[in-house]
């Protein structure tokens, strides 16, 4: 029992929890700290995972598990560190504000992008978790051929592995990996040369390095879910073989758990306090004013924090806060060693007095407010949090929506606008007889997508209020990033395209090979490559 639940998030975090059992039936979780899966499926670019490397991998741990257990135990004690740092690094570049994005369209802007966002964000990925994961593949296959497992580097590893796995390692390119860490990179018009030290040399377009980027943040994503995955649904082998978390998974977790309106985790780290004891620091940004759920959330992350992690003696939580009196800083800190042996005991409410360090916690608001106000400020956080949930519910049950619109650009053609080939994907619960679903959802499709486009632009703005008289939707099966959508070409996740035409100016041409419907005024498009490839070439 978690005696320190939080009331207001208890509704989020059940939603979660069923949306996380709903996406993943396959995961026989043993725990239910497991709210962090959510960024898989709720956040980009995490949603965007490499399916086909989260089922590699989990099938990799399952029969290392099975067939050799000292390996993977092996792996997991001596790369402790190399995981969380590794863990840590693909977190902080899935927050980078670089992925469900359109790439600049200057010359110059593209140019930084690639070289400040891209380039350095490959080689973190490369030498982060991709070399770690991968190091456990290519051991297990030189365990398999009874080779020996020291002085392996990245380049070995991608050697090891590529045969059986080229899907993993065609993320990697050596020579472009050389000529961005000690090489050189010249920018061309369209393409881009990498050079290393040797004087090899690869031509790659800029769009090409982009994808390339994207596809290893993707496969990095899908072996760390499968690496959480395998870890929160066998914490028995886990404990029966004395192997310790990576601590960067488990304070990722305290971060999903402990969050909530005006408190968040913003960061951890590692210290040794003046007396020499192990300290925790975690840093908060709050913005409550009430010292009363300030001091509760500061004693439920610091119960979170010890429960999820290896034993620290002390837990200091530093406070940043707008309103608090002591130049925007406040801290808490709290007995780790007692908290540890509480939890692990299952002890009492009142077995936690005495564990919070001065019985309090050094924050003062700068203006005390009536208690009428604090309590009203709670219903208000309740309410912001139920209802976008309840409303949600109500209005998916009886009226479901199965289209998700990713992105659209509307412009002006004189007295009328245009809405250039938005993206609209459905949405993965509805993808069942998907012809007969845009049949009957067609005129809905291209209606949603007016009012959504026109919701874009300014109220100021004459595109709001011009009637649009051209408009073709691209329909795809699958959610990728909006750069990787539009412009992409007849990928076999196109369904179809949906077009309205009523100006005389504009002509267009059907995609290529596909199969056309018209219905009065609307003209369906099937993509021939998604009819082959996800229809079994029957239509």
């Amino acid at each position: 029992m978690n005696l320190f639940a939080n009331p207001i998030t208890k509704v989020l975090h059940d939603n979660w929890y069923q949306k996380i059992s709903d996406r993943f039936p396959e995961l026989q979780f043993s725990d239910s700290n497991i709210l962090s899966f959510i960024d898989y499926i709720e956040n980009s670019p995490q949603k965007f995972y490499s399916a086909k490397a989260y089922q590699f991998y989990m099938e990799l741990l399952t029969d290392l598990k099975r067939s050799n257990s000292e390996l993977l135990k092996q792996f997991i004690t001596q790369n402790q560190n190399a995981i969380s740092r590794a863990t840590t690094s693909l977190n902080e570049i899935n927050k980078k504000p670089i992925h469900d994005v359109f790439l600049p369209e200057g010359d110059l802007q593209l140019y930084k992008f690639i070289d400040k966002d891209i380039h350095y964000n490959y080689l973190r990925l490369l030498e982060g978790p991709y070399f770690v994961y991968i190091s456990l593949i290519a051991k297990y296959s030189r365990t398999k051929r009874g080779k020996k497992n020291e002085g392996l580097d990245l380049f070995n590893c991608v050697q090891e592995i590529e045969k059986n796995a080229s899907f993993i390692t065609d993320a990697y390119e050596n020579t472009i990996r050389n000529g961005i860490a000690h090489g050189s990179v010249i920018f061309q018009d369209f393409n881009l040369i990498y050079t290393d030290k040797k004087g090899n040399s690869a031509k790659i377009s800029k769009r090409e390095i982009v994808k390339k980027f994207d596809y290893l943040v993707d496969i990095c994503n899908g072996f760390t879910l499968a690496f959480q995955a395998f870890i929160f649904t066998n914490l028995d082998f886990f404990d029966r073989n004395s192997i310790s978390i990576p601590q960067s998974i488990l304070l990722r977790e305290l971060k999903f758990q402990s969050d909530g309106p005006a408190w968040e985790v913003t960061a951890t780290s590692e210290s040794i306090t003046i007396d020499n004891r192990s300290q925790l620091i975690i840093y908060v940004e709050n913005f409550f004013r009430d010292y009363n759920k300030v001091q509760f959330n500061s004693f439920r992350t610091a119960y979170l924090a010890t429960k999820f992690t290896n034993n620290y003696e002390r837990i200091f939580l530093h406070l940043d806060s707008k309103y608090s009196s002591f130049g925007k800083n406040g801290w808490a800190a709290f007995d780790g060693i007692r908290m540890k042996e509480n939890i692990l005991n299952n002890s009492p409410l009142e077995s936690y007095i005495g564990i919070m360090e001065n019985n309090g916690v050094m924050f003062v608001p700068k203006i005390k407010l009536p208690k009428i106000l604090y309590k009203l400020g709670s219903l208000m956080m309740s309410i912001k949090v139920i209802i976008p949930l309840t409303l949600n519910a109500y209005f998916e049950n009886i009226s479901p929506n199965p289209f998700l619109i990713r992105e659209t650009r509307i412009h002006s053609k004189g007295k009328f606008a245009v809405v250039q080939d938005p993206s609209v994907v459905v949405k993965e619960n509805f993808c069942i007889e998907l012809e007969s679903l845009i049949r009957t959802n067609f005129k809905k499709i291209i209606r949603k997508v007016k009012r959504y486009s026109r919701q874009e632009c300014s109220r100021l703005s004459i595109l709001r209020y011009l009637p649009i008289k051209h408009i073709r939707v691209f329909v795809y099966q699958d959610d990728k990033r909006v750069r990787s959508l539009r412009s992409s070409g007849l990928i076999p996740e196109l369904i179809c395209t949906i077009e309205v035409n009523t100006t005389k100016r504009i002509r267009t041409v059907d995609i290529i090979g596909g199969t056309p419907e018209q219905y009065g005024k609307y003209r369906i498009v099937w993509n021939r490559n998604w009819i082959n490839e996800c229809n079994n070439g029957e239509f």
